[in-house]
């Protein structure tokens, strides 16, 4: 126990010295491969971040205008649904989330069963490839019975998330998105109004 301890110890102090070689070499030897490689590292990071930012203010101003403007809650929220759609982040309900028939495994994984201790609420999932990321988990009562699903004898269609199948087994409520009157080129945009 105490040689592997000494032993973990060693190499530990190996990798520092190591680390501390790598920048001492970067460093004295700026015109070197490594030093090159670092560099554009460096450089690719600090432009991502630089974007990253640039995109998340922009974002931000497009919400305060449209508060400035009178935009009603349901357009706020069609807004940030439409700017988390820039990373790929999409809303499904549960409902949607059958209805695609995805299985009851990753059921589990997306959706947590509160009860009534807390309200219902739609999970956020991002496709990246084949994987899902659970950006944040739903809420449901219950689980459904996934043996009352009926399956269709064939294998089903690839569906995009959110996107409803051709025949739904219950059809799809309208949207409560507001709808919005756009000026005229001659009007100046005093207020984002929603009509009936």
């Amino acid at each position: 126990m105490r040689i592997s301890r000494q032993i973990l110890t060693r190499m530990s102090e190996i990798e520092r010295s190591l680390d501390r070689l790598d920048v001492a070499v970067i460093t004295r030897y700026p015109d070197s491969q490594r030093a090159a490689e670092s560099y554009d590292a460096l450089r690719k990071g600090i432009i991502t971040n630089a974007s990253a930012a640039t995109v998340s203010q922009q974002n931000l101003i497009t919400l305060a205008n449209a508060i400035d403007q009178g935009a009603t809650a349901s357009t706020l929220r069609l807004k940030i649904i439409d700017l988390l759609g820039t990373y790929q982040v999409r809303e499904i309900t549960s409902d949607e989330f059958i209805m695609n028939r995805l299985d009851e495994a990753t059921y589990v994984q997306v959706f947590q069963e509160v009860g009534d201790s807390a309200h219902p609420r739609p999970a956020w999932i991002r496709w990246q490839g084949e994987a899902l990321e659970i950006v944040q988990k739903g809420y449901v009562k219950a689980y459904p019975d996934f043996t009352e699903v009926v399956q269709d004898s064939k294998e089903p269609e690839a569906i995009e998330v959110g996107q409803v199948p051709e025949n739904p087994t219950t059809p799809p409520e309208p949207p409560a998105a507001a709808e919005i009157d756009l000026p005229s080129a001659n009007e100046t945009p005093s207020s984002l109004d929603r009509t009936e």
